[in-house]
């Protein structure tokens, strides 16, 4: 049976909240092609069976894009039955272009333009039997805590994380930081608490998501990393503040939310001891 594609590109968070509609129509058909940026692609294939990697930078695929006569005719066409894109907004000239296009790199596939940004919604309402992965419970693993946030009204100072780290009693406690962070982690001014915790610091999906994968739970706010525990079934206490939950919470099996009766300028309402209860009961 010819298998789908689908188009993306967009935050880790956004590709994330793809996997369950990614899933669904694995089981639809077969083999799902994800077109992507190239490290998310290999992440989700990494963890969903049937899926193929595709790296959305080449000719090809930026050929859909352009308006001159016949701009895909040096490319063989693709035989598939069914071809998805979250590529644009509302529709505008520039949709219409790739949907002519994909019409002829794709011919007798139906070609669905989705003119929504992925979320929590969305996924509910276009997978809801494909929603959650296997929940994975390792006892003996390290809670892992990612103290970072695209946008700094999505994230705490880090002397709030210092409180954390002596108000938290456990074996082994790993706080985390992405590139973006990188400047933030204070080696020489905080050590962790006991010789059991510690920081490391994340340079790429691949490292994020070994780190994950033999985690007894992760904490973290509205972010990539946060939907990846979610969607890799670990315990997962996701932290919110100015985003609204209905929307983009993570999926998972093992999820739980703190967040605020209405969003919030930053994340001020939530104070460390509420965390740090949370965080046992994990």
């Amino acid at each position: 049976m010819p298998h789908a594609w689908l188009f993306h590109r967009g935050a880790l968070g956004d590709s994330i909240l793809l996997w369950p509609i990614l899933r669904s129509l694995v089981a639809a058909h077969g083999r799902v092609s994800f077109v992507t940026d190239c490290s998310k692609a290999r992440l989700a294939a990494r963890f969903i069976p049937g899926l193929d990697p595709i790296d959305a930078e080449q000719p090809r695929f930026n050929a859909l894009f352009s308006s001159s006569p016949h701009p895909v005719r040096d490319f063989r066409a693709i035989d598939c039955s069914r071809v998805l894109c979250f590529l644009f907004g509302l529709g505008d000239a520039t949709s219409h272009t790739w949907e002519t296009n994909a019409r002829a790199m794709f011919p007798g596939a139906t070609i669905e333009l989705i003119h929504e940004r992925p979320d929590a919604l969305l996924a509910r309402r276009m997978a809801p039997d494909h929603l959650h992965a296997t929940p994975r419970r390792h006892h003996e693993g390290r809670l892992v805590v990612h103290i970072g946030a695209g946008s700094l009204s999505k994230r705490w100072p880090l002397e709030t994380w210092r409180e954390i780290d002596r108000l938290v009693i456990t074996r082994e406690l790993l706080f985390i930081a992405g590139e973006a962070e990188a400047d933030a982690i204070p080696s020489c001014k905080w050590s962790p608490q006991t010789s059991q915790r510690g920081w490391a610091l994340i340079s790429s999906l691949d490292e994020l998501a070994d780190e994950l994968v033999d985690a007894r739970a992760f904490i973290g706010f509205d972010t990539g990393p946060t939907h990846l525990a979610a969607q890799l079934g670990l315990p997962t206490l996701a932290l919110f503040g100015p985003t609204d939950p209905s929307r983009w919470s993570p999926i998972g099996p093992l999820v739980r939310i703190l967040a605020p009766a209405q969003p919030t300028p930053d994340m001020s309402w939530l104070s460390p001891d509420v965390v740090a209860r949370a965080i046992a009961s994990l």
